[in-house]
C-alpha cells in the first residue's frame, strides 16, 4: 500500500508513519512539505506509468500550493480516480469542511489532532473499496 502525506508539518509525518505502519506490514509511505513537490511527483509517476498512491492525506494550509490547489490540479488531471483523498486540517471551519466535500476527489475532512480511530478508518476504507 502506497500512502502520502502531503502537510508542512514534519511532525504530522511522523505520527501518520507510525499509526500507518502499525496497520499495515506492506507499506511504502511518502511526505511531502508542500502541495507542489506532491504535484510534481503525482505528474512524474503517473507519466512514467508507476502506481499512485492509494492513500493521500492533505493539509489545506501550506506554502508553495496549499492543499485546495494540489485537489484542484491532481482532480483536474484525473490522478485521483483510483486514490482516497482526505483533507486533513486543525481548522473547525464549517466552510472548510463543506468545501473539502464538494469537490469529487475528495473521500473525506478530518481535523486534527488524528486519533488512532481515524488511521484504522482511513485504512480500512482503502482496504474494502480497492482491495489494496
Amino acid at each position: 500500500m502506497i500512502i502520502c502525506v502531503v502537510d508542512d508539518d514534519p511532525i504530522f509525518h511522523y505520527v501518520c508513519k507510525v499509526n500507518f505502519s502499525s496497520l499495515c506490514d506492506d507499506l511504502e509511505f511518502l511526505t511531502f512539505l508542500d502541495g507542489k513537490q506532491a504535484y510534481d511527483y503525482f505528474i512524474c509517476q503517473s507519466d512514467r506509468g508507476n502506481a499512485l498512491p492509494d492513500i493521500v492525506l492533505v493539509d489545506i494550509n501550506m506554502p508553495v500550493m496549499n492543499g485546495w490547489e494540489l485537489v484542484d490540479h491532481l482532480n483536474n488531471r484525473h490522478l485521483l480516480d483510483n486514490t482516497e483523498l482526505y483533507i486533513v486540517s486543525s481548522s473547525v471551519s464549517p466552510e472548510d469542511s463543506f468545501r473539502s466535500l464538494s469537490k469529487k476527489a475528495v473521500t473525506g475532512y478530518v481535523t486534527k489532532p488524528l486519533l488512532k480511530e481515524n488511521f484504522t478508518h482511513i485504512y480500512h476504507d482503502a482496504i474494502q473499496k480497492y482491495n489494496v
